[in-house]
């Protein structure tokens, strides 16, 4: 009897990870790329620093519980620690040269819809991912808020395409 009470009291606690809104951030960009192609959802590669450097993509240092609820809902987000070796492969793989941005893949995980390098207004980021969210959105080019533009979403250890110059080898 005790059990099963327990049981019921603790159906009821969340759990951090798995709370609505809360993104379930990878880490590896191998797993994310094929939960990308297998939900059909955009990749949202977020760079930072240390162990929740994600929010140091947002100008005033966290993320917005609507972008978090955007990101959870429809995009498998990705956190790339540039503080580690590892991590600084990748974000220069993704051709991000700053410890800090964001890279947005189209919803197949083929084409880099969206770059950008530094942090970014709550607002212009919210505005960002609902753009890119989009699965019916056609990725032509890369669109950037600097104005840089790659042909095509460069994997780990070499380019498609040519998108990066042979940066990323």
């Amino acid at each position: 009897m005790y059990t099963s009470m327990l049981l019921v009291a603790l159906a009821g606690v969340p759990v951090a990870a798995d709370a609505e809104g809360t993104p379930k951030w990878q880490t590896s960009y191998t797993e994310a790329k094929k939960q990308c192609v297998a939900d059909q959802k955009p990749l949202a590669v977020f760079i930072g620093t240390g162990k929740a450097g994600w929010n140091q993509l947002a100008r005033d240092g966290k993320l917005s519980k609507e972008i978090e609820q955007v990101l959870s809902d429809k995009y498998v987000p990705l956190y790339v620690d540039s503080s580690s070796a590892q991590g600084r492969q990748l974000a220069t793989a993704l051709g991000i040269s700053d410890p800090v941005g964001i890279v947005i893949s189209d919803s197949k995980c083929e084409m880099m819809a969206f770059y950008h390098e530094g942090d970014l207004a709550s607002a212009d980021l919210s505005r960002y991912l609902a753009r890119y969210s989009d699965p019916n959105r056609v990725v032509q080019f890369t669109e950037s808020n600097p104005g840089h533009h790659k042909a095509s979403y460069a994997p780990v250890g070499g380019c498609v395409g040519g998108c990066c110059g042979g940066r990323c080898r």
